[in-house]
Parts: C-alpha cells; sequence; structure tokens
C-alpha cells in the first residue's frame, strides 16, 4: 500500500479530487500552507494499492491547474517560473483501516 500526497492550489485541489472520486478512489482534501511564498495550499490524501500509484500520478498530473502567472519576482529579477502547480509525495504505508458505523 501506499499514501500520495499531492499539494496544490485550492481550486486545483477539488478539481483533481473529482477526476480521482469519478475514478473509484478515496481522496481526503486538508488545508495547508508552504513553500517559498508561504502560500495557502490544499493537500490531497490518498491511500491506494501500490499497482495505482501510476493512475493516480498520471490524474493529478493531467488535471493540475497551470502555475500562477504573477508573484514570481525576487529581489527586482524574474525568478524562473515553476513548471508545474502541484507537487506529488509517495510514501509506503504499512497499514491502513477504515472505520465506519
Amino acid at each position: 500500500m501506499k499514501v500520495v500526497f499531492a499539494v496544490t492550489t485550492g481550486q486545483g485541489a477539488e478539481d483533481i479530487a473529482d477526476v480521482l472520486k469519478e475514478k473509484g478512489f478515496r481522496v481526503t482534501l486538508m488545508s495547508s500552507m508552504g513553500g517559498f511564498l508561504r502560500r495557502s495550499n490544499t493537500t490531497l490524501m490518498i491511500g491506494v494499492r501500490d499497482e495505482q500509484v501510476q493512475e493516480v500520478l498520471d490524474i493529478v498530473r493531467d488535471n493540475a491547474p497551470p502555475p500562477p502567472k504573477v508573484g514570481w519576482r525576487l529581489l527586482g529579477r524574474a525568478a524562473e517560473r515553476p513548471k508545474t502547480s502541484v507537487v506529488a509525495f509517495v510514501l509506503d504505508m504499512s497499514r491502513f483501516e477504515r472505520y465506519q458505523p
């Protein structure tokens, strides 16, 4: 089992989550903050079987919002604009339990 954490902007996260849910994946959205500009983000948490990781990463990549067009100036010089607006982490998960009433 793996857990995929994908960090992106708020609206982008909801769009990605909608596609993941349509494909049968369960996803949890969490508010987060970080990165160089300390912007607020949303982190998607998706638990999957090992063989599903690439499908989830493809969905995340294909539905990622475009990078912001403003705010990438540093010390009066244009900083290189990021090529993506999502960062994904894939971690091993040793145990997963779901509790339902």
